[in-house]
């Protein structure tokens, strides 16, 4: 299944990817000591967080269940 999906839709397979990746990248960065964005230490819905690391990178982030 992922194998014709990947060759029909390449562009939005590798958006989610390049997004996937940029997160984990960031999620690191913070890890390692930089310093928080405003957008980051705003984001209070679930389409503005980091989703690779939700409490590192979103510290007023509070999910609902």
């Amino acid at each position: 299944m992922w194998e014709n999906l990947q060759l029909k839709k390449t562009g939005p397979v590798e958006r989610i990817i390049n997004k996937g990746s940029n997160n984990a990248m960031r999620c690191l960065e913070l890890a390692s000591g930089a310093p928080h964005t405003e957008k980051e230490l705003k984001a209070t819905k679930k389409s503005e967080i980091n989703p690779e690391c939700p409490a590192l990178a979103n510290p007023s982030y509070v999910p609902y269940e």
